[in-house]
């Protein structure tokens, strides 16, 4: 059975960016369909922090007090810890600083996101629907979907189609569009769900510990006790990286153990989701009327949080393309312009500074050292940056929609100058 599907705006994938996308779309009276290969979304272990110029978008969209009273705000500053948890730097935020991150899980973002989207009754989502193919007409896009719990397919037409369907993305793929980069080939990278009263013991909401073996992030993903631990095990090339084994947990449960206070055998584990991490660019993210963003166009390790923040920007910037086309008779350029600004973007400032993030915190390169040592001098001297930048966290560099007039930009080119790890390959890559 074969059933008609036509909406302006179709989104492949209903993660954080697709489902972002399709709200700011549908809030404006555009009708959209969103289609999501799982049965539910997504519980894994994922992003947990969300920054300023995010927060900013999430503003304009209505849902910000939401997001803030759903997770817990990070008004404290971070901190950087040696391998054996001694202190290296503690970044204390000023009292009356107005910026501040949000610390709240990806799947409880997607649900808040998802009821939003759900009330403005201008969205279908749809779940276990796999994306079969796609063609592209004159002014449209037909698709085909594959509704897996009726074995029944959708014929669909859309206007314009989006692909916020991942790093593995079936729409990135049927466009013959490959990933420019690299991949961190002799790390499986390791995130990890847990509770402990760590805030008990003084710590703040995020920590780096830096570490050529025993390096990691420890950061808040909620209210509570709710908590996220991050770090990287050496892998053979033999190894299977999308799966864990029981010699990889005990090393990550142990160095747990051994990084926080107290008594850590209180730690409840709730799901630990191994990852291959890479640094890599979609060489387009605008095919004519398909268009790509979050990882579906861009990957980058998850060290400071600096990939969902430029993917959630992704959509607040091509869904205001989307709506000055197809409600104010714009030219189709303006989406010519989100491709290539996003772009700039990951490949300017998102993926040299989260390389940088996390060489800072595990490399023994003489280069990186020296780098290293260079970043702590100049958190002890904040006169010469602001807060968001001693963090490492400049998310307003990283904006093309903000109203927002600061601008980091200038001030963080000292430590963007990032040199490929030695060994590490760098070729076109398509999963």
């Amino acid at each position: 059975m074969v059933t008609k599907w036509t909406t302006p705006v179709a989104v492949i994938g209903a993660g954080p960016v697709g489902l972002f996308t399709a709200l700011l779309i549908a809030q404006a009276g555009i009708k959209v369909t969103v289609f999501e290969t799982g049965s539910n979304l997504d519980r894994s272990p994922r992003a947990v922090a969300y920054f300023p110029a995010v927060l900013e978008e999430f503003s304009k969209a209505g849902i910000l007090e939401a997001v803030k009273e759903a997770g817990d705000n990070n008004t404290e500053g971070c901190d950087w810890r040696d391998g054996k948890a001694n202190m290296l730097f503690p970044l204390t935020a000023p009292p009356d600083d107005p910026n501040f991150a949000v610390c709240l899980s990806q799947p409880e973002f997607c649900k808040l996101a998802l009821d939003a989207l759900l009330k403005t009754d201008n969205a279908d989502v749809l779940s276990s629907h796999h994306l079969q193919r796609l063609e592209q007409r004159d002014d449209s896009v037909s698709y085909w979907v594959q509704d897996q719990a009726n074995s029944c397919e959708i014929e669909g037409t859309c206007r314009y189609l989006v692909g916020t369907d991942g790093a593995r993305s079936t729409v990135r793929k049927s466009l013959g569009v490959k990933l420019e980069g690299y991949t961190w080939d002799s790390l499986q990278f390791v995130a990890v769900n847990f509770q402990y009263a760590l805030s008990d013991f003084g710590w703040k909401p995020a920590t780096f510990f830096v570490d050529p073996i025993d390096w990691g992030i420890v950061v808040k993903r909620g209210k509570g006790t709710k908590w996220r631990f991050a770090t990287g095990v050496q892998k053979e090339h033999t190894q299977n990286a999308a799966a864990l084994d029981e010699a990889t947990i005990a090393v990550v449960k142990d160095r747990l153990c051994r990084l926080l206070p107290g008594d850590t055998s209180k730690i409840e584990y709730e799901a630990l989701a191994p990852y291959t991490i890479h640094q890599r660019c979609a060489t387009h993210y605008r095919v004519r009327n398909v268009l790509l963003a979050g990882d579906a166009a861009h990957l980058n390790n998850p060290v400071g949080g600096l990939g969902l923040t430029t993917g959630l920007l992704d959509a607040a910037h091509l869904a205001d393309g989307l709506k000055q086309v197809l409600l104010e008779a714009a030219s189709p350029d303006v989406l010519t312009e989100y491709a290539e600004k996003r772009r700039a973007i990951f490949r300017d400032v998102t993926d040299p500074i989260s390389t940088e993030n996390l060489l800072r915190l595990m490399s023994t390169s003489p280069t990186d050292i020296k780098k290293r040592e260079d970043f702590f001098a100049t958190l002890r001297n904040p006169k010469e940056f602001s807060l968001k930048v001693q963090a490492g966290l400049p998310d307003f560099s990283l904006t093309t929609t903000s109203s927002a007039k600061f601008s980091v930009h200038q001030e963080i080119t000292w430590f963007i100058s990032v040199t490929k790890p030695d060994g590490w390959t760098t070729e076109i890559f398509e999963q």
